[in-house]
This record gives structure tokens, sequence and C-alpha cells, in this order.
């Protein structure tokens, strides 16, 4: 792996999802010119699983795009796809990190890590940090491009059938969860199972939790878990595709994925307080995670994520690349934001 300075180097050599940002709100509209408007591009769309949330994300991006390119630019949305269809069936996949996991766990750094960046920090480290480059390069070991797409936002939560008071309680216990979650979980002692009725059941988003009756079957909602901090979503390009589009065509194609990750992030703020407004009004008890049993968590979880990069990944340095972002931007968000929100409840009177 070269040295930071060459890394970064490359990184900023590149027009990338950080150059739409610096071209401007404008650029997109100049740059669908008549030349690029008497071209005719399509681009099929699969998903990495039926999860209505991925359609409509996809269906919301086919608008923008085919708009700010003037309609040169067509987005065909299709059924459920694998990284395998690619430069097959499909041009591109939306899914979530989680769903590649199994392929590379890498995949999953740039979706959602126990204990690891909150939206907000993610967004920086891969639109104005290294993380965009570094997410380049594990796509390319796989024959892809990947575009920041959206991010439903945290999930800090889970469902329980009893508080969740020591360590020694997940021994046995059934959990279901996915791709680093489950792998911590794991660690602690639980089986990780599919089943929809089991002891642990890991958020799904609030709002999708209580369409799906979770409140009904779960007697507890467990705050905060933090095995799920985000929920970033991955437009996953054929390596092959992406480099046969022009720099415009590259540019029309950032600038409508990170207006649509910009809707998504403020509706998903939105929509997750109602939901949990609408729990907290109901019978549900909410429990705290121990200030104890949180640290064990999380020190489990790091050691964990760790180990299975290292031994896994074909790019097994991104976990250190991602460690040390890390380190340096806890102490601003607790500075920035968490000691401001916490500070904010109390003077409001809120029991938090």
């Amino acid at each position: 792996m070269n040295g930071l300075g060459d890394r970064r180097r490359q990184a900023d050599s590149s027009v990338g999802r950080r150059g739409v940002l610096a071209l401007g709100l404008a650029a997109p509209a100049a740059l669908a010119t008549p030349a690029l408007a008497q071209t005719r591009t399509l681009i099929r769309v699969g998903l990495s699983s039926p999860n209505r949330g991925l359609a409509g994300l996809a269906e919301r991006f086919a608008r923008r795009l085919e708009g700010v390119s003037g309609g040169a630019m067509r987005v065909e949305v299709g059924g459920v796809a694998t990284l395998a269809d690619l430069g097959q069936r499909v041009d591109a996949v939306v899914g979530h990190g989680d769903d590649w996991f199994d392929i590379d766990p890498a995949f999953s750094l740039f979706s959602d890590v126990p204990f690891g960046l909150s939206p907000r920090e993610f967004e920086a480290w891969v639109l104005q940090g290294l993380g965009g480059w570094v997410w380049d390069q594990i796509g390319a070991e796989h024959g892809l491009k990947p575009v920041l797409l959206g991010d439903f936002g945290p999930r800090p939560v889970a469902w329980t059938k009893a508080p969740l008071t020591t360590l020694d309680q997940l021994t046995g216990m059934s959990a279901q969860s996915s791709a680093f979650g489950a792998v911590v979980l794991s660690a602690l002692g639980a089986t990780v199972t599919a089943d929809e009725d089991a002891d642990w059941m890991d958020s799904g988003g609030l709002a999708v939790d209580l369409a799906a009756g979770l409140p009904s079957r779960y007697s507890h909602l467990i705050t905060p878990s933090a095995l799920k901090p985000q929920s970033a979503v991955t437009l996953a390009f054929s390596d092959g595709f992406w480099s046969g589009r022009t720099v415009q065509e590259q540019t029309l194609i950032n600038a409508a994925a990170t207006a649509e990750a910009d809707a998504v992030a403020s509706g998903g703020i939105r929509s997750e307080a109602e939901a949990y407004g609408r729990i907290r009004a109901g019978s549900t008890t909410l429990s705290r995670l121990l200030p104890d049993l949180f640290t064990a968590l999380a020190e489990t979880s790091l050691e964990v994520i760790e180990a299975e990069v290292t031994a896994r990944s074909k790019w097994p340095g991104v976990w250190e690349e991602y460690r040390l972002y890390l380190k340096d931007v806890t102490e601003w968000t607790f500075i920035g934001e968490s000691a401001f929100s916490v500070a904010r409840a109390k003077a409001m009177g809120l029991d938090i």
C-alpha cells in the first residue's frame, strides 16, 4: 500500500464524488450540453433485495438523473440482482454493503459498523476525506465502482423480550442480526438465526419496525445498541460500464446521487423521530444499555471487526484507514454534537 501522502494525491487527482461538490450546484445543468442530449444512455439498475426502501431510493435517483441530464441518461430499475450480474443483466446494483459481506467484509465498512462512524462522519470521510478513494480501491478489487446513494441513518436500538443488564445474558440468546453485528453477537455467545421470533432483533429502522408489528412481539426497546450507527446505501456500477462513461456523464451521476443522499438523510431524521414518538407513547418498555455493558460491547466489536477484515478482505489495510479516521473525528463529534444534544435534552426536561 502506498504512503498516506501518495494516497491523498491520487485521491485528489481523480474526478469523483468530491469533484462534483466543488463544481457547485449549477454545474450539472451546464454539463447537459446539446451534444450529450443527442446521445441516449440507458442504465439498467438492479436491487440487492426486494426491500421497498431500496426500490424507492433507486426510482428517485432515476428521476433526478433524467432531469439533470436533460433526458440524455435514463435509469431502468429492475428486480433483484447480485454483484455477479454486473455487466451482464444489469449495469449497477443498489444495496447495503451488508448484502455483500460474505463476498468481502470491507463492503460493510461502507454501510454500517458497530460503534463506528455516524452518518455525518461517514459522509465527510467519503466525500471530503480519503474514504472515497479507499472505497474505489476496494471496489476495483471486485470489478465495480461504488457511489454513495444515501444513508437511512442510525439504527440505535434493538428489540428484546427482556431487559439486558449483563453480557452473560447474551450466551445462548437467539439473535437476528447481519454482517458485523451478527459476528459481534456471535462472539459474545449469542446464537445468530434468521428466526423472526428471535430473542434479540436488530432494528430495520423504527418506521419499518412499526409496520412489521415489532412492538406487539417485543416488550423492550434497548437503546443505544450502536451495532448499526448508520445505514448507508451503495450504487455499485460495473467497472466496465463506469469507465465507458464520459466525464460529463460521471459528474451528472454523482450529482444526482449526492442530491438523493441529502434528501434521504433529512427524510430519515424526520421519519425515525416520528416513529420513536409513537413507540414511546405505546406500551413498549424503553430500556437503557448500562454503561459497562455498552463499553464491553464496544471493545468486543472493534476487536472482532479488525480480525474479520484482516482475515477475509481483499484489501485488509482498509480497517486501519477506517480506524484512524474514526479516532480523529470521535472527540470533535462529542464536542460539537453529542455533548450539546445531551445538555439540550436535559434543559428541555427530557428523561434520557
